[in-house]
């Protein structure tokens, strides 16, 4: 089992790094024009053969690839065994490569070599600490001077294992992450003289030769070496205060910054399970998932920020004029201790700290609408119905027993291409306490509205992400529970915990890789217990044609009990409501919230007969008579079930409402006081039968008062 308190606490002191990325280049400092005659082309090359024919270009990153090795390095390791970046991309699979052209690696070692020179320079002279000071990794400007370690690190930040053609991607981050396990975004430039609009990576790379399809993947020509910064994320706040004085001033006070070191739980890493397959009898018995246990145990976080022109337009032109605003917002208790969790500045301070790495995803896939970065070949385009409904997700922050919730309001005309903080109900126009008004709404930046106002900002850090906002965030219960929450609220159960965004396992994209199902093992979830040392816990990643919201699952097997830490909803009455797809090879389940028995067991799995006894009738069969349908929901309801939410389709497009395999088991209603609630789920079939499963796909949580207004139904979405 693996815990917190083993969890090896990094805490950079800023030395000197070997491996550190560098600074990147200003994309201005290079000349070369997009090609765009060549969109879109293929070659019948690969990677390397495309690299190879236009050597000319392209020589000082084959070098590179040449001598970066890709694998586990130790000081005994054979390195003729190793396999090249060059023997990788020259073999089948599908890639993304950005390749830099060579006056960009040119450009990237002298400026690189300048700062180290520099640095070294105020380290001796005294006007730089050793905490300040970060090794480039680049020591010279030669080219054959280059360490194997650096040319790991480039290759490894320009490399995806996945393809990605600019086209089928918006602003945001890329689906997957490079090599180095770092997202790169992508925005557009326009071209002040031409006009012509053009993708940029990381606010500083351009794209000039678009989308060249080869034989395993793409690659994408770029003017500036992609460089992400190697800073923790406090270190990277506090390397800008020119936009974030005030913020940074803040979280120092309160001590919370020392909260967010955590780079990753070596003791597992080490563990004799990190990578290896597993020998559980689900493994063993379908043999065509192949399932293994993840390889890491990473620690990310999100801050969301607001700039100090934000605090100034509201009134607050320092942080002393801040900090009687947070008296107002959270209460004076502990005034005078700042790391006091009671202390308003720390409360403040804490609502705007996530224990997940969010994106702003890419793309017309589920990513595309939040901030959390859905990736897979789950189909979002055929599998869920577009605008028609708001997309949103909830997460615990670092404000004990909070939530924020992240929006995209795909049917609010006014903000319908944001991604929103606290959404309010009615479009955004409700506001249950008006002195809320200014913090609600909150609007993420995009990309382009960064490059707009912070041309030379740097949203990810080693371990996480910076998100400017444009309002204060502030949190109120009263408001949360009146307004922004109070509606029915949905989780994929995948999302309530961290690891797997964290981890990259949330939407990993299986196609063609070893992996297929990731087994979770005891201790690995903060938010999980394992009751029953015969538990046995699955995630399966997104694909079309399952009877699945977001299109992936949750899965316990064998005589498993596992219980969950519930997402912190303000205390009130809710009805809760568990949904899953049922099967022939479902369990009998005793559920729990709070260690008391929700009810009977149930019977999870399918049959004709249970079908008649859950009271199912699709709704083609009432031929448009909305009244009918509504009585049939009633009866379903009045039985402790329904139907699954038409915001997804399912298998061959078929939708959720005409088949009962997707289906809502109703937990009950239940009163929540402030703290901690668990959610748990015991097989209780006696047959013995390791084969049955407890899939678990999302769960709701639904206020009284939206079950109980009349004028009101809850809608089908």
């Amino acid at each position: 089992m693996f815990n917190n308190k083993n969890i090896l606490v990094i805490v950079l002191n800023k030395s000197i790094v070997a491996l550190a990325v560098c600074v990147a280049l200003c994309f201005t400092c290079c000349t070369e024009d997009i090609d765009q005659s060549n969109r879109y082309t293929f070659t019948g090359e690969t990677v390397i053969d495309y690299l190879e024919n236009r050597s000319e270009t392209f020589s000082n990153f084959l070098y590179i690839l040449d001598n970066a090795y890709i694998g586990k390095i130790t000081a005994d390791t054979d390195y003729s065994n190793v396999a090249t970046a060059r023997n990788l991309l020259s073999t089948y699979g599908q890639y993304t490569c950005f390749a830099p052209t060579n006056s960009a690696i040119e450009n990237y070692l002298k400026q690189q070599y300048e700062k180290w020179v520099a640095d070294m320079k105020a380290l001796e002279e005294g006007t730089l600490e050793l905490k300040d000071f970060r090794d480039t990794g680049v020591h010279s400007p030669i080219l054959e001077d280059l360490s194997d370690s650096m040319c790991t690190e480039i290759v490894k930040n320009h490399v995806l294992e996945r393809s990605y053609m600019t086209v089928d991607l918006t602003e945001g981050s890329f689906p997957s992450p490079n090599m180095n396990d770092r997202f790169i975004t992508m925005t557009y430039m326009v071209n002040d003289t031409t006009g012509a609009v053009y993708p940029l990576l990381n606010y500083n790379s351009r794209i000039i030769v678009l989308d060249q399809k080869v034989e395993n993947g793409i690659v994408q020509t770029v003017d500036a070496v992609l460089n992400p910064s190697t800073a923790l994320l406090p270190d990277l706040l506090v390397s800008q205060t020119k936009y974030f004085g005030i913020w940074t001033k803040l979280i120092e006070m309160t001590g919370l910054d020392s909260t967010m070191r955590l780079v990753e739980d070596f003791e597992y890493a080490n563990s004799h399970l990190a990578g290896t397959a597993s020998t559980s009898y689900y493994a063993k018995n379908n043999t065509h998932h192949k399932v293994y246990y993840p390889t890491a145990r990473k620690f990310k976080y999100t801050m969301l920020v607001e700039p100090d022109s934000i605090f100034i337009e509201q009134g607050y032109p320092n942080e002393n004029a801040l900090i009687e605003a947070c008296y107002e917002w959270y209460g004076t208790e502990d005034k005078n201790d700042f790391t006091s969790p009671n202390n308003a500045v720390y409360k403040f301070v804490a609502y705007h700290i996530l224990d997940r790495q969010l994106q702003y995803a890419s793309g017309t896939g589920p990513g595309g609408f939040i901030m959390e970065n859905y990736k897979s070949n789950y189909d979002s385009e055929s599998m869920m119905y577009g605008s028609q409904f708001d997309r949103s997700d909830y997460f615990d922050t670092k404000l004990s027993h909070t939530l924020i919730k992240v929006t995209r309001p795909l049917t609010s005309a006014e903000y319908n291409t944001d991604v929103v903080i606290n959404y309010a109900q009615n479009k955004g126009k409700k506001f249950y306490n008006e002195k809320m008004r200014k913090h609600l709404n909150v609007i993420v930046y995009s990309p382009n509205m960064i490059l707009e106002y912070m041309p030379d900002f740097k949203d990810e850090a080693l371990n996480g992400r910076l998100h400017p906002i444009n309002k204060i965030l502030v949190y109120n219960e009263a408001e949360m529970a009146g307004n922004v929450l109070n509606e029915r609220m949905r989780w994929d159960f995948s999302s309530w915990f961290s690891e797997l965004t964290n981890n990259n396992i949330r939407w990993f994209d299986y196609q063609g890789q070893t992996v297929d199902v990731f087994q979770i093992p005891d201790g690995y979830l903060a938010r999980a217990k394992f009751r029953s040392k015969d538990s046995d816990n699955f995630y399966l990643s997104g694909r079309n044609g399952w009877y699945n919201y977001q299109g992936d699952e949750m899965l316990a097997s064998a005589m498993f009990d596992i219980e969950y830490l519930m997402p912190s909803v303000p205390p009130g009455t809710y009805e809760m409501r568990f949904g899953y797809s049922r099967y022939p090879n479902r369990s009998v389940v005793q559920f729990y919230i709070d260690g008391k028995p929700a009810g009977i067991p149930v019977d999870l799995r399918s049959s004709t007969d249970t079908e008649e006894f859950i009271g199912f009738i699709p709704d083609s069969k009432f031929d448009g008579d909305e009244q009918a349908i509504s009585e049939n929901d009633k009866e379903m309801h009045n039985r402790n079930w329904m139907k699954a939410p038409a915001s997804f389709r399912v298998a061959s497009n078929k939708e959720t409402r005409e088949t009962s395999i997707p289906m809502r088991y109703v937990l009950g209603m239940f009163t929540l006081t402030p703290g901690e609630h668990w959610f748990r789920m015991k097989n209780v079939r006696d047959d013995g039968d390791k084969s049955t499963q407890g899939q678990h796909d999302y769960f709701e949580i639904v206020p009284k008062s939206v079950i109980s207004d009349p004028t009101k139904p809850e809608d089908r979405f």
